[in-house]
């Protein structure tokens, strides 16, 4: 949560676009402004599968870290352009998805 909060002060000036490009040991989350600069923030994970890179709203990302109380959460996807699912490790009853915002490099 500390990361997202990081990089949207960062992403505040970009529609909000926080990225997650997914290695095989890390999550680098980031954010830039033309006016303010850029912000990246690398967090371990375990990967299981492919690595991917997708973009989100920081403020959906936000409103849903700050309703889980957990601190490790399972996070998947198919694609940058298909939603992405959030759980809760090893709790069936919560299931969030949020949708990715399209980038153009």
């Amino acid at each position: 949560m500390n990361a997202i909060k990081i990089c949207s002060v960062f992403a505040r000036e970009a529609a909000n676009i926080i990225k997650f490009a997914i290695t095989k040991t890390k999550l680098t989350v980031s954010a830039n402004s033309p006016s303010v600069g850029e912000d990246t923030v690398d967090i371990e994970i375990k990967l299981n599968g492919e690595e991917n890179e997708i973009a989100f709203n920081a403020k959906y990302l936000l409103d849903m870290l700050s309703a889980v109380n957990e601190y490790v959460l399972v996070f998947e996807m198919n694609g940058p352009l298909n939603p992405g699912v959030f759980k809760i490790k090893g709790d069936d009853s919560f299931l969030h998805l949020i949708m990715p915002i399209r980038v153009q490099e």
